[in-house]
Formats: structure tokens, sequence, C-alpha cells
């Protein structure tokens, strides 16, 4: 698993608009609930991504997701506290109960998903890692606008390094006006912005800032090129999978599908880097290289 060795891997994709999806309402746990139905449970035909959960507070809503069997490195993803505005979100290893663990990495912040008037989601996993995006209402339209998640395994450019990383949209902004996952809008990042943190061989790496060779809304060329999102830790670079910054610059609706993209092969849904920014990228629906 390397920059110059991807390995192909498949993935599974979730959407609200699924027969029998869990809805994204504002209320206690809700997104943890979906969560929950996408990597482990499924929800009316579709199965979960493969993931356990060995741990649940049900008085609570409080639960801990496994990742699968198989990964290159394996992790506890904790859920906590879901108001329906915000959740805390750590990844541990070995946890023993619900509340005990190695706890490895949590961001500054929670992460805040729902300041307007959120329904519309779409989740992304494999066995490793998982990407939850949705429409998030900030001071204008949110069909172009969103919140969104990371959690997992990351590929190094480097063959034998092996890495987790977790960011999502927070800060201490109150509402819904989040920066954007680049912190390069004209919101202060102090104000609305979490940087990411990454665990590299057991070393735990913070505020983490992701780039790419393009910024959405930037065109560089009429063409749709797709651009990796990365980020460098202890002198080394990785690239967060399945997601990608297009060189057109083109505005387009969140969860609009995509296909026939200029240098890549499969299937997309565009989604929203931010809630304060008609910015939007590309995730990958039906394979990630890792």
């Amino acid at each position: 698993m390397s920059l110059l060795t991807p390995e192909n891997i498949a993935v599974k994709y979730y959407k609200s608009t699924d027969a029998g999806a869990p809805v994204l309402d504002k209320t206690a746990n809700c997104v943890s609930n979906i969560l929950k139905a996408c990597l482990v449970t499924g929800y009316g035909a579709k199965e979960g991504a493969g993931w356990t959960m060995p741990f649940e507070d049900v008085a609570s809503g409080n639960r801990v997701l496994r990742a699968g069997a198989g990964v290159h490195t394996g992790f506890d993803l904790r859920l906590s506290d879901d108001t329906g505005l915000a959740m805390m979100v750590q990844i541990y290893l070995g946890m023993t109960d619900v509340n005990t663990g190695d706890l490895k990495l949590q961001c500054t912040g929670v992460f805040k998903h729902s300041g307007g008037i959120p329904d519309k989601w779409v989740v992304i996993a494999s066995a490793g890692a998982v990407w939850f995006f949705n429409n998030n209402r900030s001071v204008n339209s949110y069909a172009k606008r969103g919140s969104w998640l990371f959690a997992g395994n990351v590929m190094s450019a480097k063959a034998g390094i092996s890495a987790l990383y977790l960011q999502y949209t927070g800060g201490s902004n109150g509402g819904a006006r989040f920066a954007n996952m680049f912190a390069n809008d004209s919101i202060p990042s102090a104000y609305s912005y979490v940087r990411g943190a990454a665990l590299v061989g057991g070393t735990v790496v913070n505020d983490i800032v992701p780039t790419s060779l393009v910024r959405m809304a930037i065109p560089v060329t009429a063409s749709n090129y797709m651009c990796d999102v990365i980020f460098f830790a202890n002198k080394d670079l990785f690239i967060i999978p399945g997601i990608f910054t297009v060189t057109d610059g083109s505005i387009r609706d969140v969860f609009t599908e995509v296909s026939a993209i200029t240098n890549k092969v499969g299937d997309y849904v565009v989604v929203s880097t931010s809630s304060s920014n008609d910015d939007n990228m590309f995730a990958a629906t039906d394979h990630w290289e890792v």
C-alpha cells in the first residue's frame, strides 16, 4: 500500500434516498445511528460495510464501531454525545468497553454537522475507513454546501508506512458556517475550522491541514481532471482515499452522481467541502485506491 503501488479496494455507497435508510433530522444520535447502520447492521436491502460494534450504551446512544477484518491498521471509532447538531468522534486502539481504551486521535472540538436544515446524507465506506457527508444550510442555499467527516486508514507515499487520520467540520462557531477542508476561505480558521490528526507508526501528529493541487472553485482547465487530497506528517506524504478536487472549477449541486472523468475511471458523487462556500469535490463511490 503506497503511492507507487496502490491497491484498488471495493467500497460501499449509502445515501439518504435508499429504501429503509435512517433519517437525518437533528434529533439526538441521528448521525451516530446512520453510521451504525451503514458500517455495521445495514438497512433495507443494503448490507453494512463489514465493521462490528463491540460496545454500546443504549441509554446514552454512545457506541464503539470497530474497523473490519484485514485492514492495514485496525482501530475503534468511538461516537458519543450526539446532540443532533454535533457529536464527539474519537479513534481508539483496543477498547475494552464503551468508555475505556487507548485514545489516539481526537481533534480540537466536536464534529458539527447540522446547523441548518439537513436531510440528505451520503456515507462511503471500506472495511478500514469512512466518509460521511450531509447538506447543511448556512447563510445561503444548502444545495452546494455541507458538512463532512473522515476517519480511518490513509495511503502513504512510502511502502510499509501505515497511518490513521481523523478530521471533520467544526470550530468555535456555534452555527453552521464552517471553513472548507483546506481552511482557505474568508472565515477565520480559528473560528470555524478543525485541523486533522494522524497516527503515523505509533506517533500522533496534530494540527494537520490537507491540501490539493487545485482548490475547487478556482478553474485551472476546462477539462475535468481530478486531483488527490493530501497531507504531510512525519516528513511523509499521505493521500486521503476516495476524495478529489476538480480542475474545471465548476460548482455543482451536492449529491449529483457523475462518471467519465477525464483522468479517472469510475463512479463519483459530488460532495461539499464547506458549509460557508459553494465549493465541492468528487467522492468515489465504487472503489478507492489505497
